[in-house]
């Protein structure tokens, strides 16, 4: 469902490395998408002196050069969920899971989308539990 796990705050080394992993190659500018706006900035800053960015593109853009950043506790994290599925003969966006720096900073909001996530795009209970909780057990494991 997700192509890693990595907590907040971004580390600049790690954060290239995931780029080289899931978007090799420098001559495509990388297209970047997150639910956080701050994570985003964030990103971009850490990746711009390697990487060419894309300017933000009106709609939904979805190409191999495409990574969406997903902050587990920021609104809006669903959708960047749910664009991991995608149909076995396309490949989608890559998908990182941004764990919060304190797991209680996960919104009240986040069950009722992770319930609608569910409804929606038939992903199993357990499939998504196992992401979310490897994206906390991450943050433990730096802290």
């Amino acid at each position: 469902m997700s192509d890693g796990v990595v907590s907040a705050p971004l580390q600049a080394l790690q954060l290239q490395r995931i780029v080289e992993r899931l978007s090799p190659g420098t001559a495509q500018p990388l297209h970047l998408w997150s639910n956080s706006a701050g994570l985003l900035q964030e990103a971009t800053e850490m990746i711009r002196h390697t990487r060419r960015i894309a300017a933000p593109a009106g709609g939904a853009v979805v190409d191999p050069s495409e990574l969406h950043l997903v902050h587990l506790a920021a609104p809006g994290a669903s959708w960047g969920l749910a664009a991991a599925r995608v149909d076995d003969r396309a490949r989608g966006p890559a998908v990182v899971l941004v764990a919060p720096h304190d797991p209680r900073a996960v919104p009240p909001s986040f069950a009722a989308e992770m319930r609608a996530l569910v409804e929606q795009t038939g992903i199993p209970r357990q499939e998504l539990a196992r992401e979310v909780g490897a994206a906390l057990m991450a943050k433990m494991r730096h802290d």
